[in-house]
């Protein structure tokens, strides 16, 4: 979030590329950028995507039940990619599916 936040020029291109990302940090971080600072998201496309993220954990809370549903949550803790039917990690003790 700090990176695309001060990126300068580069600022736009960097939470382009993050909310995009393969990785559900970096679309959580294009996430929390433009929530801190929606003027980097003008015509909100990045935050419509974003609200449709296929991940939960992702999604701001406002948009978890919205359509389409997501299908899975990233576990902050170890990453894990988890069903969204699923309150505990499978793959650690720790991450717990983000509340709707």
């Amino acid at each position: 979030m700090v990176a695309i936040l001060t990126a300068g020029d580069e600022r736009t291109a960097l939470l382009a590329r993050a909310a995009a990302s393969d990785s559900a940090d970096y679309r959580y971080a294009a996430r929390r950028a433009v929530s801190a600072a929606s003027w980097i998201d003008l015509d909100e496309s990045i935050m419509k995507s974003l609200c449709r993220d296929a991940d939960l954990s992702v999604r701001p809370k406002d948009a978890r039940k919205a359509l389409p549903a997501p299908t899975y949550w990233s576990c902050d803790d170890c990453k894990a990619v988890n069903d969204v039917d699923v309150e505990d990690c499978s793959a650690c003790s720790v991450g717990v599916r983000p509340a709707d």
